[in-house]
């Protein structure tokens, strides 16, 4: 959310930070810089204004959630938005990206036993992108 003025258009996005439980992950923090940047990069630049991130454990993993009112895409697509070079022809104020954002996120995830994925109720209706990542065990000493 701190980056918001960095972000090409972010200044005119409500960022939204839902800090539900303190959540510790296993994981290289500049990796997980690295995917959030991306993930808010893609929030805005597919038109959205509204951006809402989530943060909390579940089911055994940290989970870091980016939802989005943007421009959205077919359910049957998701995979495809992590493909090298996959980039969308229409984002907003037609910039482009290297289409390699959403594929960097996702290896890096899974990189730290993790995974990045994405879901949209459709064309039109916004993006959701799921990043989880193993949580830090309470117990071990650092």
């Amino acid at each position: 959310v701190e980056r918001r003025r960095d972000l090409p258009g972010g200044a005119d996005v409500a960022f939204t930070l839902d800090v539900r439980e303190e959540t510790t992950i296993v994981g290289d923090p500049a990796a997980l810089r690295s995917i959030v940047d991306n993930l808010l990069d893609n929030a805005v630049k597919y038109g959205g204004r509204d951006v809402a991130i989530l943060v909390e454990p579940l089911d055994g993993f940290g989970l870091l959630r980016v939802t989005d009112d943007g421009m959205g895409f077919a359910a049957a697509s998701a995979d495809a938005l992590f493909t090298p070079f996959h980039r969308a022809a229409n984002a907003a104020g037609g910039r482009q990206g290297t289409g390699l954002g959403l594929h960097i996120s996702r290896t890096l995830a899974r990189r730290m036993r993790g995974d990045v994925t994405a879901s949209s109720p459709g064309e039109g209706q916004g993006a959701r992108f799921d990043v989880r990542l193993p949580l830090a065990d309470p117990s071990a000493p650092i």
